[in-house]
C-alpha cells in the first residue's frame, strides 16, 4: 500500500513507544495494544499471551481485510488455514506482532455491508475481527488498549477495554475525530450520538459516507435528541419487556458504521424509520446470547437473533408512536411467507441469493411468533424466557434445539418437525393483526400514490425473489427503489407501457414476472382492501395520483394549520375520500377532496379585519397589520415582524435576489440570508398537487429537499416534520408557492462537516417525460449597510441627514453633483426629485412618486428596491421635516422593508409611522 509521507513514521513511533505495563510470566491474562494507522489503513497489534494457546485464529473476517504475521518471541507460529494458526510454546508467554489491513473503503469493496475499517477521521473496530484469540480460552480475561492519532478520541466503555475474552470479542471499537456529539441521560444510562470528521475521500456509498442524521428536523442537534430519545425507549422497553438489561452504561449511536451492535453497547445504526431504529435496539440482547446451530447443510443450520429482533421492532415502533402501520407489519410478513417464501424455504434453491436472507429474517421471525404464541396458550411470556436464558449464557452462544427445549420445558407444545420443514402455520395467530394492516395499506397508499394492488403485486414477486430483509423498510418508493428485485421494477416498467388494461392482460404480466395468478381471488379473501382492475386503470390514467396527491396536501395543510392553532374540518373529509378512494368509489372520493380545497381556498382567502393581509398568515407568523404598536417604538407590529409580516410570496421583498423563469414550470425562485435564516421561495405554474408524474427538488448546493417526487407527493415515507408542508417548523406550501426558512445554523452544520461553503440554492421540475427544468441563484448576504453611498442634492439641506446616517454607520456622504450614475455601490437617495438628481432618476423604479404633495406636509417615504444588482434605497419627504422622518425611521429600523413606508414628524425627533395601507399610498400604486 503506498505510504504517505513523514505521516507513517508517526504511527511506527507509536508503535515502538507503546508502554505495556509490567507483564509477569505466568499472569493468566492476555493483552492488546492496538495502534490505529490511518495513513495506511492498517491496524498495528502486539499481542502478549499468557498462558500460551496451542491454537490461535481470527474469526468473522470481513472479506477485503488481511492479517500479516510480523513476528512472534516464546512461540512460534504456523498458519493451517486462512486465519487460524497452530501454535508452538517456547516460554511462559508469547508477544505476536501482527498487522490487520483494514481499509473501510477495500472491506466496502468486497461486499461486507457492516462496515468495519479504518478511513482519514475515523476507524470502526470490531474486535472479532482483530484479535488472534484461542476458542479454548474464551474465559481468561483480557486487556486492549487503542492508541489513536492526536485529536481522536476512542469511544468504548473505557479506552482500556477489560474483561473476559468471550466478552470482549463481542465488543466494538469506534475512534476518530469528533465533529459532534450530544448526550443524554435516562434510567441510568448514557445515550450518545457522534458524528465524527468527513474522510478526505468522497465517499459514493451511502453507508460509508458519514452524514449527520436528519430525522425529525433539519438542525442536527434536534435531530439527535430526538433519535436518543427514542433509543432510549426502546432500550427501557426492552428491558422490561426480556426482564433483562445488558451490563451497559453507555450506548453510542454514529453513522460512522454499521458494525453490529454488541454489549459494549455501541448501536452504531441509523436509519429514517422507527421499527429499524427498534431492531438494532434489540439486537443489543441477542448478541449478549445468541441462538445458532451450525450444520453442513444449510437448512438445518439455525440462527433465531434476526427473527427476534424482527418480531420485536414492531410493537416497539407502535408503543413509541401510536401508529397502528407498525403492527400491521405482522400481517405483512405472514403474507410474504404464504405468497412464495415457504416454497422457497422448501425448494431451497442455491442459486436462489436471497435464501439466507429468507430464513434468517423472514422464517426466524415466522418461528419466533410461533413460539410466542405456543408460550401465551400456556399462560407464559416468551420475552421473560428469553431474557432469563440471556442471564443465565451470558456470552455463550446456544444451539437453537437447546432454546426449543427450554420453551417445551415451560410447557408449550412445539412441532419440531414442522420447524424444520418449514411448514409452520401461523394463519389463526397473524389474524389479530389483520386491522392493522390496513393502515399499513393506507400509509402505502398515500405516499406512493397507488392502489394497494400494486402493493400486493409487490408481495406476489418479493415473497419468491425478493430479500425479505427489505420488504417492510421502504423508505424509498416502492416501484423504483434498489432494495426491490429487477422482477417487481421490470413489472411495473412494463405495466406503465399501457393506458388502460384487461384483468387477464393484469394476470399474464404479473405471472410473467413472478406473482401468481389467484392474486384478485386472494387478496379479496385476505386483505382489508380489496383489489380491482378499475383501480389499476385509475392509476395508469394518472387520475388516481391525482386524487391522492389531493388528499395528502388537504391533510398536510390542515396538521400544519392545526400546528399554528387554527381549527380545520377539511382534514376529516380528506380522510373520507381516502375511504371512498379505496371502496372503489373514485368519482365520490374526487369530488370530496375538490370540496375540501375549495373550502380551504376560501378559507385562505379570509381578511376579516380588512387590513390587506390573510387572517391564517397573521395567524401564522403572530402578528396583525392592524395590530397597535405593543413595544411603543413607534413601529406598528407588522413592520416590526420584518418581511414575514403576511409571509406571502407574492410580498416578499423584492430587493433580494429573484430569478424568473418564463419558459419554465417554474415561474420564479426567491432566497435571501436574513443573519439568521435563510428563505426561500418556489413559485410554480399551478398548485402543487397537479404535479402528478413530476418531481420538485430544492436545496443547497448538494444538500437537496425534496418537496415531491413522481410517486409521492410528500416523499419517501418520512415523517412530515421534514419533507411535508413543514418541511422545516417555519415553512409552508399552499397552492402553487412553496416556503421554506431554514436555520441558517443549520447551513453552517452541513458545511462544517462538507469543508465547504454553501453559496448557492436550487431548484428542479422533472416531469416524468422531457427535460427538466433547473434554475439557480446565489443567497444573497444579510444587509450591509455600510457599503451605500449616501448621495443628498447639493447645496440643500439634506445634507445634514447624509451626514447623520453616515454618522450612524450608513455608508458615507456625497453629494448628487458627483458623477455617481456609474457607480456600481448601493445608493441611499436622501430627498426628492426637486432637491436630488439622482432621486429624479431611480424614481420611476418604485410604486410610488415623492411630490411636493405627496405624501403630504411633514411627511416622508422610504422604500428600497433592487435595481441591476445594486440597492437602491430612497428616504425623502414632501419637505424637509418629512425627509427628516424618512431619515430617522431609516436609522431605528435597521433594515430595509419590503414596501413602501409613510412616516410623519410629529415634533423636531419624534416620528410616527402611518399605515402602510392607506388611501394616499393606495391612490398613488392606482
Amino acid at each position: 500500500m503506498r505510504r504517505v509521507g513523514g505521516k507513517i513514521l508517526v504511527f511506527f513511533l507509536l508503535l515502538s513507544s507503546v508502554n505495556f505495563g509490567n507483564f509477569v510470566t505466568g499472569d493468566q491474562m492476555w493483552r492488546y495494544d492496538i495502534v490505529v494507522d490511518p495513513s495506511d489503513r492498517i491496524l498495528l497489534v502486539r499481542a502478549l499471551m499468557s498462558p500460551v494457546p496451542d491454537y490461535l485464529e481470527i474469526r468473522h473476517v470481513p472479506p477485503g481485510e488481511r492479517v500479516e504475521i510480523i513476528s512472534a518471541e516464546g512461540c512460534t507460529l504456523i498458519e493451517v488455514q486462512r486465519f487460524s494458526w497452530k501454535v508452538t510454546k517456547q516460554e511462559d508467554s508469547c508477544t505476536i506482532k501482527y498487522k490487520v489491513y483494514y481499509s473501510l473503503d477495500d472491506i466496502k469493496k468486497a461486499g461486507y455491508h457492516k462496515n468495519a475499517g479504518i478511513t482519514d477521521t475515523y476507524a470502526a473496530i470490531g474486535l472479532e475481527h482483530v484479535l488472534l484469540y484461542s476458542p479454548s480460552n474464551l474465559d481468561i480475561q483480557v486487556l486492549v488498549t487503542i492508541h489513536s492519532p492526536e485529536k481522536w478520541k476512542t469511544y468504548y466503555t473505557k479506552p482500556t477495554i477489560r474483561g473476559s475474552m468471550k466478552e470482549i470479542l463481542r465488543g466494538n471499537v469506534i475512534t476518530g475525530e469528533p465533529l459532534y456529539e450530544k448526550s443524554i441521560v435516562s434510567m441510568g444510562k448514557t445515550y450518545t450520538y457522534i458524528v465524527f470528521k468527513k474522510p478526505k475521500k468522497d465517499y459514493k456509498d451511502g453507508f460509508i459516507n458519514q452524514v449527520p442524521i436528519r430525522y425529525y428536523y433539519p438542525e442536527l442537534e434536534r435531530d439527535t435528541i430526538a433519535y436518543l430519545k427514542s433509543v432510549s425507549f426502546y432500550f427501557q422497553k426492552l428491558s422490561q419487556i426480556f426482564n433483562f438489561t445488558p451490563d451497559i452504561e453507555n450506548i453510542l449511536i454514529t453513522p460512522a458504521s454499521r458494525i453490529t451492535p454488541y454489549l459494549n453497547g455501541h448501536g452504531l445504526d441509523y436509519s429514517l424509520r422507527e421499527d429499524h431504529i427498534a431492531h438494532h435496539i434489540v439486537h443489543l440482547w441477542t448478541t449478549v446470547m445468541g441462538i445458532t446451530t451450525f450444520s453442513p447443510d444449510p437448512r438445518k443450520s439455525w440462527t433465531l437473533d434476526e427473527g427476534i429482533a424482527n418480531f420485536y421492532s414492531f410493537p416497539l415502533a407502535y408503543e413509541y408512536t401510536k401508529e397502528r402501520r407498525y403492527l400491521g407489519h405482522h400481517y405483512l410478513y405472514y403474507l410474504l411467507y404464504v405468497r412464495g417464501c415457504q416454497e422457497r424455504l422448501k425448494r431451497w434453491d442455491p442459486n436462489d441469493r436471497y435464501i439466507e436472507q429468507t430464513k434468517s429474517y423472514l422464517y426466524g421471525y415466522i418461528v419466533t411468533f410461533y413460539l410466542y404464541e405456543k408460550l401465551k396458550e400456556v399462560g407464559k411470556d416468551f420475552g421473560k424466557i428469553y431474557g432469563e436464558t440471556i442471564s443465565k449464557h451470558k456470552f455463550e452462544t446456544i444451539s437453537f434445539e437447546e432454546f426449543l427445549d427450554i420453551v417445551e420445558s415451560e410447557g408449550a407444545k412445539i412441532d419440531r418437525d414442522a420447524i424444520y420443514n418449514f411448514d409452520i402455520d401461523i394463519s389463526k395467530y397473524a389474524k389479530q393483526y389483520y386491522p392493522y394492516f390496513n393502515d399499513t395499506l393506507k400509509f402505502f397508499v398515500l405516499n406512493h400514490e397507488a392502489p394497494p394492488d400494486l402493493y400486493y403485486a409487490m408481495i406476489d414477486i418479493e415473497a419468491r425473489f425478493g430479500n425479505p430483509e427489505y420488504t417492510p423498510y421502504l423508505y424509498s418508493d416502492y416501484f423504483t427503489s434498489y432494495f426491490l428485485t429487477d422482477n417487481y421494477r421490470n413489472f411495473i416498467a412494463e405495466l406503465r407501457k399501457r393506458d388502460s388494461i384487461t384483468k387477464e392482460e393484469f394476470l399474464d404480466l404479473l405471472t410473467k414476472f413472478g406473482g401468481k395468478r389467484d392474486f384478485f381471488e386472494f387478496y379479496s379473501k385476505n386483505a382489508p382492501i380489496k383489489p380491482s382492475i378499475e383501480a389499476i386503470n385509475l392509476w395508469l390514467s394518472g387520475k388516481y395520483s391525482e386524487i391522492v396527491r389531493k388528499i395528502n396536501y388537504v391533510i398536510h395543510i390542515s396538521e400544519k394549520l392545526e400546528d399554528y392553532g387554527v381549527e380545520v374540518e377539511e382534514k376529516e373529509i380528506a380522510k373520507k375520500a381516502l375511504d371512498a378512494l379505496l371502496a372503489g368509489k373514485f368519482d365520490e372520493a374526487e369530488n370530496m377532496i375538490n370540496d375540501a380545497i375549495r373550502a380551504l381556498n376560501t378559507r385562505f382567502s379570509e381578511d376579516k379585519d380588512g387590513d390587506g393581509v390573510i387572517d391564517i398568515a397573521e395567524k401564522i407568523h403572530g402578528t396583525s397589520p392592524s395590530s397597535p404598536d405593543t413595544d411603543n417604538d413607534g413601529i406598528p407590529d407588522r413592520l416590526d415582524v420584518n418581511i414575514e409580516a403576511d409571509g406571502v410570496l407574492d410580498d416578499w421583498n423584492t430587493i433580494y435576489s429573484s430569478v424568473p423563469l418564463q419558459s419554465c414550470e417554474i415561474l420564479e425562485l426567491r432566497a435571501y440570508n436574513d443573519g439568521t435564516y435563510i428563505h426561500i421561495g418556489i413559485k410554480l405554474s399551478k398548485p402543487v398537487y397537479e404535479y402528478v408524474g413530476y418531481s420538485l427538488s430544492f436545496g443547497f448546493d448538494d444538500i437537496p429537499f425534496i418537496v415531491f417526487n413522481r410517486n409521492s407527493f410528500w416523499g419517501n415515507e418520512l415523517t412530515r416534520e421534514m419533507w411535508t408542508g413543514n418541511i422545516y417548523p417555519n415553512s409552508f406550501v399552499f397552492n402553487n408557492t412553496i416556503e421554506a426558512k431554514l436555520p441558517l445554523k443549520v447551513i453552517k452544520e452541513w458545511e462544517e462537516y462538507s469543508g465547504g461553503e454553501f453559496q448557492r440554492v436550487w431548484v428542479i421540475l422533472s416531469p416524468e417525460k422531457g427535460q427538466r427544468c433547473m434554475t439557480w441563484l446565489y443567497i444573497p448576504q444579510p444587509l450591509n449597510m455600510t457599503n451605500f453611498k449616501i448621495v443628498y442634492g447639493e447645496g440643500r439641506v439634506d445634507k445634514e441627514f447624509a451626514s447623520f446616517l453616515q454618522k450612524e454607520g450608513y455608508g458615507t456622504a456625497v453629494p448628487d453633483s458627483e458623477n455617481l450614475s456609474l457607480i456600481k455601490s448601493n445608493l441611499i437617495l436622501v430627498g426628492g426629485p426637486v432637491a436630488n438628481k439622482l432621486t429624479r432618476k431611480y424614481l420611476y423604479i418604485f410604486p410610488v412618486e415623492v411630490s411636493n404633495t405627496w405624501p403630504g406636509k411633514k411627511r416622508g417615504v422610504l422604500m428600497a428596491k433592487l435595481y441591476e444588482n445594486r440597492l437602491v434605497v430612497i428616504v425623502a419627504g414632501s419637505d424637509r421635516w418629512g425627509t427628516k422622518a424618512a431619515t430617522l425611521l431609516l436609522s431605528k429600523l435597521g433594515y430595509l422593508p419590503n414596501m413602501p413606508v409613510v412616516v410623519e414628524m410629529i415634533n423636531n425627533n419624534t416620528i410616527r409611522v402611518l399605515d402602510p395601507y392607506n388611501s394616499a399610498i393606495a391612490n398613488q400604486n392606482t
